[in-house]
């Protein structure tokens, strides 16, 4: 058997369009060129090393698809490929490449948060946060972490119960508005909807040099003071 008559009409092409499922055989695109009828799927032929023989030999072709004028399978991308599940769908990669669940296997359960926020204070001089909410984790086994105002803040493992906790920021706070803490334990993290902000002021108390600046530029200058950025994100 052998497809009919499509030799040189058949090119299979990767359409390099698709991220990551590009150059690796999964973007694939199928094109007919110069086909203006409905190919035949297959055709049998007679010859000197295999015959057909018998008596009244009877050949159907049937095609088991039927092609419109416009022969062109459209690329279906690596990533659209999903079934339809009750729980939220997973993308997963690994260094960068996408990876797909064997058997469509993998699955997701979503927790949802039953620790709450409600309210907590900063203590600018100490530098110590203090948190009240309700079912919150009472071990530190039960946490990631808490940040607070763009810093890490060590927690007090003895301070924790499920109704509060303290932390320590490990390094000044950097100033801004509204600013309230970021928690976060095992199972995701800890909701503050609701919870009032704070606000911590910068404090500039030099900036040198002052004098003497090139009128274009290429000065480097030093700014000093307190609760300043200190990464340029």
């Amino acid at each position: 058997m052998y497809c009919d008559g499509l030799y040189d009409k058949v090119r299979i092409i990767e359409t390099l369009q698709f991220g990551n499922s590009k150059n690796n055989g999964i973007s694939l695109q199928i094109l007919f060129d110069d086909v203006k009828s409905d190919p035949g799927q297959f055709r049998y032929v007679s010859s000197e090393s295999s015959p057909l023989t018998g008596n009244n030999i009877n050949i159907t072709s049937v095609t088991e698809q039927n092609y419109g004028t416009n022969l062109m399978y459209d690329v279906i991308p690596f990533e659209m490929l999903k079934t339809f599940e009750t729980e939220e769908q997973l993308i997963v990669t690994v260094n960068g490449d996408p990876a797909a669940c064997h058997n469509s296997t993998c699955g997701v359960s979503y927790i949802a948060p039953v620790a709450t926020v409600t309210a907590f204070t900063y203590d600018l001089s100490s530098k110590v946060l203090v948190i009240t909410g309700t079912d919150l984790p009472t071990s530190i086994v039960d946490m990631q972490g808490v940040k607070f105002a763009q810093t890490e803040c060590q927690i007090d493992e003895s301070s924790m119960t499920a109704t509060g906790m303290q932390c320590t920021l490990v390094d000044d706070p950097v100033c801004g508005a509204n600013l309230s803490p970021k928690i976060v334990a095992n199972l995701g993290g800890i909701p503050t909807t609701g919870v009032t902000g704070i606000s911590i002021d910068c404090t500039l108390s030099a900036v040198t040099p002052g004098t003497d600046l090139n009128l274009l530029g290429a000065d480097n200058i030093t700014f000093t003071g307190l609760n300043l950025p200190r990464v340029l994100s």
